[in-house]
């Protein structure tokens, strides 16, 4: 599996805005998926110019698949579900960009393992839809991305051994409940330069994942500049922990949650600062009803 080429952004400098959405995008009970419906309706309300989309999308664990319960196969769900929807949105926006990034549970996908490639070509014939591997990482606009659909953060969690002692001088807790213990877990892919610094992968969770280590390569997390390796600009962790979005050093980190919960994120990047050279965005985590 090779690198994939960065997609075509809207253009190389100046404000935009995208909606970051993940999987799953429909209930246990149904393949309805009327919390995606929900999130097209809010995106053709208040048009953005990306909309990076995070698998699965069409879940092989979802229990309906698993019993057989579907009139259709998984790949004319998918094409009626999100490409058809999809191509209808870009008609009428026609300067938007929508990336998609799969999922290792992505019932439509050749690759299961991680590093996973993306999704093959017939699933798109759109040159503004935009098929990247997981991880990947890309550039819009001069910004750096960074994205991976594995849920990292919960078997950083679920690794840890925190140990509580006393201190000297105690530092000030924080008002959110596990603020701290997040952000450590996203420091540890930050510090150790990987979309996925576990090995081997815990055995209670290895059914999430399927580490191909013969491309390890492909999960080295930031940009290679000679010698140096710069952290991206903006890190999408989606996971089953809690909806957030934290700034650690000059990093964005966004959990959007996930879309059968009625959550996704929504960046806007206004440019830099005129005197400080410093980006200026404002991120929001984002609730939907479903109607």
């Amino acid at each position: 599996m090779e690198p994939r080429p960065r997609p075509r952004t809207p253009g190389s400098s100046g404000p935009f805005s995208m909606c970051i959405a993940s999987g799953p995008f429909t209930p246990d009970g149904d393949l309805k998926y009327q919390y995606w419906h929900q999130l097209l309706k809010r995106v053709r309300a208040s048009p953005l110019d990306v909309i990076l989309l995070l698998g699965p999308f069409v879940d092989a664990t979802h229990p309906r698949l698993c019993d057989g319960d579907i009139d259709q196969s998984p790949a004319q769900l998918f094409k009626e579900q999100f490409l058809d929807e999809i191509h209808a949105y870009l008609d009428d926006f026609p300067s938007c960009t929508v990336i998609l990034v799969p999922s290792v549970r992505d019932i439509m996908s050749e690759h299961t393992s991680l590093p996973q490639s993306e999704l093959r070509v017939p699933f798109s014939v759109d040159s503004r839809v935009h098929l990247c591997s997981n991880p990947c990482q890309f550039l819009i606009n001069d910004v750096a991305f960074a994205v991976t659909t594995t849920d990292v953060l919960f078997h950083l969690r679920k690794e840890e051994l925190p140990l509580s002692g006393n201190q000297i001088d105690p530092a000030a807790k924080s008002s959110e409940t596990g603020d701290g213990a997040l952000a450590n877990a996203c420091r540890h892919l930050l510090q150790q330069r990987s979309f996925y610094p576990l090995f081997p992968v815990p055995e209670s969770l290895s059914h999430d994942v399927n580490l191909d280590i013969s491309h390890s390569g492909l999960l080295k997390l930031g940009k290679t500049s000679g010698s140096a390796v710069s952290a991206p600009d903006v890190l999408v962790l989606p996971s089953r922990l809690k909806q957030f979005s934290k700034n650690l050093n000059e990093t964005v980190v966004m959990n959007p949650s996930t879309v059968n919960k009625g959550s996704f994120g929504a960046i806007t990047f206004t440019g830099k600062d005129a005197v400080n050279h410093v980006r200026q965005q404002q991120v929001e985590l984002c609730k939907l009803s479903a109607q």
